[in-house]
């Protein structure tokens, strides 16, 4: 089962609608978080799940939808000790693991003016990944994944993308890199050090491989 979750930041309008749809045909639950909710209705998206405080959608905008069938209302107080997005990755992780299958998260609307929310959703990208759950962070120009074990780049899978940078969330021992434009043997990577950045597939699969650490993958468009 998959979750996508539609939060309130920057919505990627240009890439996202086909892509969703693509998503929506699967098995697929959606969360609408606070502001998140106008872009569900400027789609046509009826959400299963609607969270947050509801500081930027409003309360008697939510009301709307208490009432109606299937959905459900998760509503926070805006002094809870968790932004309303990372309440909603923690409700999706525990909807895949009730299902005791095999799920991913996609989490849209994520990025934008606010760098604070950023780097915080993509420490929830962490979060998920310590729970072994895959999630991915989606915008009109990239698209980010957390690994802290050994993986696998399909090529097929990053759509019209150039690049793939490499970035250590936490020290990366021994890694290497095979499949891509500029590869590692046993190469050490420090936080957020900068030689990881703007490689590029170069096969069908590329092979990323390290013994300890935790690393994200940013596929990106110029």
């Amino acid at each position: 089962m998959n979750v996508v979750i539609i939060s309130g930041g920057r919505f990627p309008w240009k890439s996202v609608p086909d892509f969703l749809g693509k998503i929506l045909e699967e098995s697929t639950v959606v969360m609408a978080v606070d502001g998140g909710l106008s872009y569900c209705e400027q789609l046509g998206i009826v959400p299963e799940h609607i969270v947050g405080d509801f500081d930027t959608v409003g309360k008697p905008r939510v009301e709307y939808y208490r009432n109606q069938p299937g959905i459900l209302i998760h509503e926070y107080s805006a002094n809870k000790d968790m932004t309303d997005t990372k309440a909603a990755i923690e409700l999706s992780i525990e909807l895949i693991e009730s299902r005791k299958e095999k799920g991913r998260i996609y989490l849209l609307g994520a990025t934008g003016n606010r760098q604070d929310h950023m780097l915080a959703n993509i420490g929830c990208l962490r979060y998920a990944t310590r729970r072994g759950i895959d999630m991915v962070m989606v915008d009109d120009k990239n698209s980010i994944r957390c690994y802290d074990r050994s993986f696998t780049v399909e090529r097929k899978e990053l759509y019209d993308t150039k690049y793939l940078s490499l970035l250590a969330l936490e020290p990366v021992k021994n890694l290497h890199i095979k499949g891509m434009k500029y590869g590692a043997e046993g190469m050490e990577l420090d936080i957020l050090s900068d030689i990881g950045v703007s490689n590029e597939i170069t096969e069908d699969t590329a092979v990323v491989s390290f013994d300890e650490g935790c690393l994200l993958l940013i596929a990106s468009k110029d």
